[in-house]
């Protein structure tokens, strides 16, 4: 079973962050910006200022947990669920890169990271 910390990164991620996410191959190594695109779920809301800003610091290098934050981002953007009404499933997202998601709360309950 899962750390309950896992879900409530989860939705952080996959509605403040993934929501946020461009190409799945990530913006540091494609060239695009995985924080400041649309979502591929048609009714889900354009990130805020304060989203984007956040998605960029998590995944800016040298930041603690910013590799995790970028798998993460990455897997969520690559395996994201739409619900019926063309949102963003939080939970089926989440379910889907669960070990991705778990890496961030082992990296951020750490000392360091990377």
């Amino acid at each position: 079973m899962r750390n309950a910390s896992v879900v409530g990164v989860s939705w952080a991620l996959v509605l403040g962050l993934a929501a946020c996410g461009g190409d799945p191959c990530g913006g540091h190594r494609c060239g695009g910006d995985a924080c400041g695109a649309t979502s591929r779920c048609t009714a889900d809301p354009k990130p805020s200022d304060a989203e984007i800003k956040e998605c960029r610091r998590s995944i800016k290098p040298g930041a603690k947990c910013a590799f995790e934050y970028q798998t993460a981002i990455e897997c969520l953007r690559a395996k994201q669920v739409c619900d019926a009404d063309g949102k963003t499933d939080g939970p089926a997202t989440g379910a889907a890169c669960a070990d991705e998601l778990e890496a961030i709360v082992h990296c951020e309950s750490a000392d360091g990271g990377r």
